[in-house]
């Protein structure tokens, strides 16, 4: 198990991922989907990716920006020549240029990878050879050319001069004289996926050698799993055992997933999971990473696809299976993957990183892919031809046009797969004939179904293998295999009262009428399914049918269907069409009983609308409608406030009752307007909006209530009446507004939520403990903290609560006297008695409450220091100063004396410390006139010149001679 520090962590002590979403019900009981022989050749994705939403987490702050991550693979990574290097500068590879053009189809740039990647590819391709190069300079091997396969195949896109015989032929001809032992892991994973996916041509070929060879390859590559760590390890590949790990499953499940059971994938979950960073500081940017020796991106991104893919094994009745739902764990690791990315849109190696290259991007989108979250950027549209309402004699192919939009742009190169059930019959007919085309894929349903009468329903599943995790988007439509028929309306917007003609035509596709099928026609409402027409009638083989409703004077505005619908011999629903059609109208009424022109705020409001009509018909109006009265503010338009009221008939008329309060909030603006708000239904027509009167809100008195006062270290209210200096306190208060309520004629008192606050102590016309004050929902409250400014003297203050008017951008002040104790106490003085004339006096010391015996920072002090000297006394006023818990007195005096201070409190004079000091005069030493020094210096140099001239000048060196000697012979 690896970490990082003291970062040590038990491999299941994470959480694991949510169990993989299937596609739906019908699509899992669909033959051939879950054929091995058939998933082992590409035919189907290998698993799908889990649901994005079971990672919800609010914490999430940055977001990775995909437009800025396309931009810089295109500009900054990718070369001229089409190709990707391993790091961001550097040679090209055929790896990095697999993985970059995997990225960049990822992130739906499709059309820029066809434009460039032929040109790499030509480069890569030895044509003499039939092999690939692992870079422009090198020549063609066995592990090149298997990545150059695995790219053409992937974006079907060739280089010139290519024949897949050819790479095969190089392939089978390079390991007729090499062994099993001789394959690294990483060619061996290769190897298997190329051999699977061309084995009808390696058989066909007579390519012998690789023919049956993915059997050997398998089991060696599950030889190289270690059961010791839950890992895949070669010694020969300088990969990270994660690297290869990811590889050996990859190949593994492509051949038989079922390799890959419940213990393997547990033990194997185990290993990888230990290679989490794991840091008791959530705000740690390493946090949620994976890595064999530093979490980077590429590793976390293979690490989640390989989760995607075990996490389906593990039993969600198991320890992991119950730890799969853990979001934390999921919220770090897109954190960390987030926070990788660079303000270039690069993605670094981790957010502790600048170091970028295509595998990090790769990564990321890779992650992202198996967790679901590329899903949202598909877009998947179907148009049926001719129609979805099919003649049963129609003699042209029915073909389903799917249009798949990926971040806005075609997406290119997917599977498909068609599930047709007949709703009647219940027969079922599948296949994987999807044709593409330029913009889109067609579906021949005329090859899948044999026309016969029915209601179809048609799933079409589209997907690209990438890795473990496939890039899907599904898609399910209806279609019907009946007769032509068409409904029309007179109008499809009526009043209450009218009358609206129904014009209906039942046609083979020749055009005959038809006969001896019962019609169905129903007029119902949208939203609750309310049944207010039904007719049945036999067609007696009439071009066409027109029947006459009449709508009720009384009717429910909103949105209605009218349905038509044909049951005969062949069975029912297989043909039938309808439309919608809107009830709407002005709504009137009478007196208001109760209003008022103004009203305090959190007043009660009593109304009664009467005689509520439609404008149309002069009935009263249907009485199943939602209502509430809002209130809005005349000049800004914006709502102030609902009132919940109730609809019903009095008598002969229809009436609206209010009977609750204004909102308990200060509003933005006193003129407001009533207006009744009647709900039918959510559309235009079944909403209405009645305007009623004009009032003004008004206020009476504000107060605060209900002061609850904790010292910040305990949970319990505190007893006392005193609040000491230095200490800090959480208050929470109500704002209450105290009014005669003209309504009810008593003097009320509520509670004003979501005010604006702000509290502080006044003293000395300044303004002390400033301090915001936040209205907490829950609690309705609302709650600061409150630090008492040790300056602040032991008395009797006012505190001051303002409270903010937003109409009129004004203040109300509150006060509320508060008696304030404790006084400054000076300890661990520390100064010297006696200072050399000249030199610093500097004495420190700390601060407490006397009562509290807490530290006391940033008192205002000054000491008031005495100066005596030749009989005069001097005053001089010395600032202390304050740093890190520590206060400090300094001066220098350049002349003998003693002297005495006092420290005093700015705020109040308040004498804190009385202290004494004697500057006195410093003994001098020997000393010497420093004119005399150069002088001395000139000499004593003059004699050592003297001294070392006779000594050494004399002297010629031995081995001056010798070379002196040389020279001349």
């Amino acid at each position: 198990m690896r970490a990082w520090g003291a970062h040590r962590i038990k491999p299941l002590a994470i959480g694991l991922i949510l169990l993989l979403a299937s596609i739906s019900s019908q699509m899992n009981s669909s033959a051939g989907v879950n054929n091995p022989l058939l998933r082992s050749l590409g035919e189907y994705p290998l698993h799908e990716p889990i649901s994005s939403s079971a990672h919800k987490n609010n914490e999430q702050t940055k977001i990775l920006n995909f437009a800025l991550l396309r931009d810089f693979i295109k500009n900054r990574l990718i070369t001229e020549y089409g190709a990707f290097p391993l790091k961001q500068k550097g040679d090209e590879f055929i790896n990095s240029t697999y993985y970059g053009y995997v990225t960049l189809y990822l992130l739906g740039e499709y059309k820029f990878v066809k434009e460039k990647a032929e040109e790499a590819l030509d480069y890569f391709y030895d044509e003499k050879t039939g092999g690939f190069r692992e870079w422009f300079g090198g020549n063609a091997t066995l592990k090149g050319t298997l990545w150059g396969i695995l790219l053409v195949d992937f974006l079907n896109i060739s280089p010139s001069e290519y024949d897949i015989l050819m790479p095969l032929r190089f392939i089978n001809e390079t390991l007729i004289n090499e062994t099993i032992k001789n394959i690294d892991l990483i060619e061996a994973a290769l190897l298997i996926k190329v051999i699977l996916r061309y084995q009808d041509i390696i058989v066909r070929e007579n390519l012998t050698v690789i023919e049956n060879l993915v059997g050997e390859l398998i089991n060696y590559i599950l030889d190289l799993y270690n059961p010791m760590d839950g890992l895949f390890r070669d010694s020969r590949v300088s990969l990270s055992p994660i690297i290869q790990t990811y590889f050996a499953l990859d190949a593994l499940i492509r051949y038989n997933s079922s390799l890959i059971n419940s213990t393997l994938s547990k033990n194997i979950l185990s290993g990888i999971l230990a290679y989490q960073y794991i840091s008791a500081n959530s705000k740690e940017k390493l946090n949620g990473g994976f890595g064999y020796e530093v979490p980077t991106v590429f590793e976390t991104g293979v690490v989640v696809d390989m989760i995607c893919s075990l996490s389906k094994k593990i039993p969600s009745n198991t320890t992991l299976g119950n730890l799969i739902r853990n979001n934390t764990f999921w919220h770090n690791i897109t954190k960390f993957i987030n926070s990788s990315q660079l303000e270039s849109g690069g993605i670094s190696r981790n957010p502790l990183s600048e170091d970028v290259d295509i595998f990090q991007s790769f990564g990321a989108l890779i992650a992202f892919l198996a967790l679901g979250k590329l899903r949202q950027h598909i877009k998947v549209t179907v148009k049926v031809e001719p129609s979805t309402q099919i003649a049963i004699d129609y003699n042209k192919s029915i073909q389903a046009e799917i249009s798949v939009k990926y971040f806005n742009k075609p997406l290119r190169l997917l599977r498909g797969y068609i599930r047709i059930q007949n709703m009647i019959t219940g027969e079922i007919n599948t296949s994987t004939v999807i044709r593409e085309k330029e913009d889109g894929y067609i579906v021949d349903i005329t090859r899948i179904v044999s026309y016969q009468f029915g209601n179809y329903l048609a799933s079409v599943l589209l997907w690209k293998n990438i890795s473990l995790s496939p890039l899907m988007a599904n898609v399910s439509f209806y279609f019907r295999i009946g007769y032509n028929i068409s409904l029309s309306l007179s109008s499809d917007y009526v009043h209450p009262g009218d009358r609206v003609n129904i014009t209906l035509s039942i046609q083979f596709y020749n055009g005959t009428p038809v006969s001896n099928s019962s019609l169905i026609l129903r007029l119902y409402r949208k939203c609750n399914n309310i049944t207010y027409f039904y007719k049945s009638t036999v067609l007696n083989g009439s071009k066409s049918i027109t029947l006459t409703y009449e709508f009720p004077p009384n009717i429910s505005l909103g949105e209605y269907v009218i349905s038509a619908v044909i049951n005969d011999t062949h069975g029912y629903n297989h043909t039938f069409a309808f439309r919608y059609i809107q009830v709407d109208d002005i709504i009137l009424y009478g007196e208001i009983s109760e209003k008022h022109d103004k009203y305090y705020i959190g007043d009660n409001v009593l109304l009664l609308i009467e005689n509520l009509t439609y404008n149309s018909t002069g009935e009263p109006i249907s009485t199943d409608a939602n209502i509430s009265v809002e209130i809005r503010y005349q000049k800004l338009n914006t709502k102030y406030g609902d009132l919940n009221g109730v609809l019903l008939r009095n008598g002969s008329q229809t009436v609206a009752t209010v009977n609750t309060s204004l909102p308990y909030t200060l509003p933005k603006e006193l003129n407001i307007t009533f207006y009744l708000v009647l709900t039918w239904d959510n559309t235009s027509a079944g909403t209405k909006m009645v305007r009623l009167f004009n009032a003004t809100l008004t206020i009476g008195e504000l107060d605060i209530d209900n002061i609850s006062i904790l010292l910040n270290s305990s949970v319990k209210p505190i007893n006392e009446t005193t609040l000491y200096i230095g200490e800090t306190y959480n208050i929470s208060m109500k704002l209450i507004h105290k009014f005669n309520s003209s309504i009810l004629g008593v003097r009320k008192k509520i509670p004003i939520e979501n005010a604006t606050l702000r509290m502080y102590f006044e003293y000395i016309n300044r303004s002390w403990s400033k301090t915001d004050v936040k209205y907490n929902s829950s609690l309705k409250e609302y709650i600061c903290t409150l630090y008492i400014d040790p300056n602040l003297p032991a008395t009797l203050h006012n505190l001051t609560i303002q409270v903010f008017l937003d109409f009129n951008s004004s203040y109300v002040n509150i006060t509320k006297q508060i008696l304030i104790g404790g006084i400054p106490k000076v300890i661990s003085w520390y100064a010297p008695s006696r200072i050399h004339v000249g030199k610093p006096f500097v004495a420190t010391f700390k601060l407490i409450c006397n009562h509290t015996n807490k530290y006391l920072m940033n008192v205002s002090l000054l000491a008031n220091v005495s100066l005596p000297n030749d009989n005069e006394n001097k005053t001089i006023l010395v600032p202390v100063a304050y740093i890190n818990d520590t206060y400090y007195v300094s001066l220098s005096i350049d002349f003998e004396t003693k002297i005495t201070g006092t420290i005093f409190r700015t705020s109040d004079n308040l004498t804190v410390y009385n202290f004494s000091a004697e500057f006195v005069a410093e003994k001098r030493p020997f000393s010497i006139d420093p004119w005399i020094i150069p002088t001395v210096t000139i000499a004593v140099s003059y004699i050592s010149y003297i001294l070392l001239r006779n000594r050494y000048l004399s002297r010629v060196s031995r081995r001056f001679l010798i070379e002196r000697r040389s020279r001349r012979d």
